[in-house]
C-alpha cells in the first residue's frame, strides 16, 4: 500500500536521525511515509523513486522532494547518498529481483529496509499492479541479502540497516 504500519518506525527515525545524513533515496516513496517521518528531523536533499506515476499528484510528491523519478530503480542511474531507504518495496517484487534492488542500494549508501515479515497477501491496491505482494519475507532470510548490521523485529515488521 501506498502507507505502511508505523511498527518500527521509531528505530528507524532514531538510527537515520543519528546519522545525520545530507542525502536520502527514498525508494518506492508510495505516499511518501518517509519523508513525511523525517524532514523536519534532518535537513537532507530528498530524492525520490516511485514506480507507479499517479502517486505522484495524488500524494503530492513533487512538493516533498528535492528531485523526484518516477520510474524503476533497476533500471536508473543513481547517484551515491548517504541513506536508502526501502521502505516497504522487496515484499513487491520476486525474490531475485528483491536481491538485485538490495546489492544496488547497498551501492549507493547506508541502507534501511523496512518490511512485513508476516504472511500478508496483498493484491493490486488503487489501480496500482506494483502493489501486489510477491515474496513473503522471514527475518532469516532478510538476513541473508547480506550485509545486515543492525536490526529491530517486531511482531509484524522487520527494519535492517546494511
Amino acid at each position: 500500500m501506498p502507507h505502511s504500519r508505523r511498527e518500527g518506525k521509531p528505530w528507524l527515525i532514531e538510527k537515520i536521525v543519528a546519522l545525520n545524513p545530507a542525502s536520502i533515496l527514498d525508494v518506492g516513496v508510495g505516499a511518501g511515509t518517509y519523508w513525511n517521518l523525517l524532514h523536519d528531523k534532518i535537513d537532507a536533499t530528498w530524492t525520490g523513486v516511485e514506480i507507479f506515476a499517479p502517486y505522484v499528484e495524488t500524494y503530492g510528491l513533487t512538493e516533498k522532494y528535492d528531485r523526484l523519478i518516477v520510474g524503476d530503480f533497476l533500471t536508473e542511474s543513481l547517484e551515491p547518498h548517504d541513506v536508502v531507504i526501502l521502505g516497504d518495496v522487496l515484499e513487491h517484487v520476486a525474490r531475485d529481483q528483491a536481491q538485485m534492488m538490495w546489492d544496488k542500494a547497498r551501492s549507493l549508501g547506508t541502507v534501511f529496509l523496512v518490511l512485513p515479515l508476516d504472511h500478508f497477501e496483498q493484491g493490486e491496491v488503487n489501480g496500482n499492479p506494483h502493489e501486489t505482494h510477491l515474496h513473503h519475507w522471514a527475518a532469516d532470510e532478510v538476513r541473508n541479502l547480506g550485509g545486515i548490521t543492525d536490526e529491530w523485529i517486531g511482531p509484524r515488521k522487520g527494519c535492517f540497516q546494511a
